[in-house]
């Protein structure tokens, strides 16, 4: 999907359930479609790794929040990709929505620990929901903290 593709009723479905096939093999999936007849249209898979009966380690949560465009179309209006290490208190997220009021979407990326100590708005580029489960579930795989050192800070700082 690309960020300004706009996308039927139908489309919409196949890809919640596209997203569903894929994300249910990782841990315990959770999903809410909700506004699929309002103005604005929210799709969330919450999952959760390893899964039950073991004690969860990491929780990932994906939203889509979609605007109508049209009588039966969706056009996505901001995105949050989450990554959740819940034993180290860290996380890893992949944003697209405005910034400081301005009507453009930024891509974005947040680095660091859940209670506060995070770097600010970081550099990333738009991404896919599959490609950042990618990368949270390499993340995962290999028992690792996001390397925050690898990102650079969304505004440049000019002498």
């Amino acid at each position: 999907m690309i960020a300004t593709d706009t996308l039927t009723d139908g489309e919409v479905r196949l890809r919640r359930n596209r997203l569903r096939d894929h994300l249910d093999s990782f841990g315990d999936l959770a999903i809410r479609d909700v506004g699929e007849n309002r103005p604005r249209r929210l799709l969330e898979f919450r999952l959760s790794a390893p899964g039950d009966p073991c004690d969860q380690e990491v929780e990932a949560v994906f939203r889509e929040y979609y605007d109508r465009a049209g009588a039966r179309g969706w056009r996505i209006a901001k995105y949050t990709y989450e990554y959740r290490d819940l034993r180290r208190g860290t996380r890893l997220a992949y944003h697209l929505h405005s910034l400081d009021a301005s009507p453009e979407l930024v891509p974005h990326a947040h680095c660091g620990g859940e209670a506060g100590d995070e770097t600010g708005h970081l550099r990333a580029v738009p991404y896919e929901l599959m490609e950042a489960n990618a990368i949270f579930m390499k993340l995962y795989a290999s028992d690792a903290d996001p390397d925050c050192s690898a990102f650079l800070p969304l505004a440049l700082t000019r002498p």
